[in-house]
């Protein structure tokens, strides 16, 4: 009964610190609140992940474990290069949007990449950067590149990445255009979009490609 308690106590403690994380950044939140919402004792936190900094991470790599049961990334292997990027597009969107459970990574991605700290760059290598991955493949093989990191294609990720994370960083043009009315039908014809501009600029980077260009790798993409 106490260990059942004991995990109940930590994993109530885990749920609060992505609750708080999702609404500010790391600097900001503070242990206290965390503990309060959870409903345990503020020493928690140290008892049962040893520091705020660990905590953190653990509270991360579970939002994204989340949102990834909520809103998967498709399987690139099974579908068309074209099919699947809508596809992606549509997750990116979805996930930005999720007022819930499912959108806290996302929030406290945008948080995070405005003001990055190691915890944050050791946990993303092995969530958010797997998906930019996959993005790199995806659009590699359109560009028939067997270079996922050739710089055409990671300026192709740059500008898919961008316009899907645009209305997450910016709440206000986010609620200006997006307020009221049928949501979900403006985020569909949102994902049309980036798609499809997406598309024409992915064709008119390989009319024109010559493979001159470098540029040093960027740690997100």
């Amino acid at each position: 009964m106490i260990q059942e308690d004991s995990k109940d106590t930590r994993q109530r403690v885990l749920v609060s610190a992505m609750a708080v994380l999702a609404e500010k950044p790391f600097r900001d939140a503070k242990v206290a609140e965390i503990c309060r919402r959870a409903g345990a004792n503020v020493a928690s936190v140290n008892y049962y992940f040893g520091s705020k900094e660990q905590l953190y991470k653990e509270a991360l790599a579970h939002a994204h474990t989340l949102t990834d049961q909520i809103f998967p990334v498709p399987d690139m292997n099974r579908m068309e290069p074209e099919t699947w990027l809508a596809e992606f597009v549509a997750v990116m969107i979805d996930r930005i949007f999720c007022d819930d459970q499912g959108g806290w990574f996302s929030r406290m991605l945008f948080h995070a990449m405005s003001d990055p700290s190691p915890m944050f760059r050791e946990v993303i290598q092995t969530t958010h950067l797997s998906e930019i991955q996959m993005l790199k493949q995806v659009i590699a093989r359109m560009f028939h590149d067997p270079d996922p990191e050739s710089v055409q294609v990671r300026m192709c990720v740059l500008s898919v990445m961008s316009q899907c994370m645009f209305l997450g960083y910016n709440r206000a043009a986010r609620q200006a255009h997006f307020s009221g009315g049928d949501q979900k039908t403006r985020c569909r014809m949102l994902v049309e979009h980036i798609t499809s501009f997406s598309l024409a600029g992915i064709q008119a980077g390989i009319a024109h490609s010559n493979g001159a260009l470098s540029c040093e790798p960027h740690p997100y993409f």
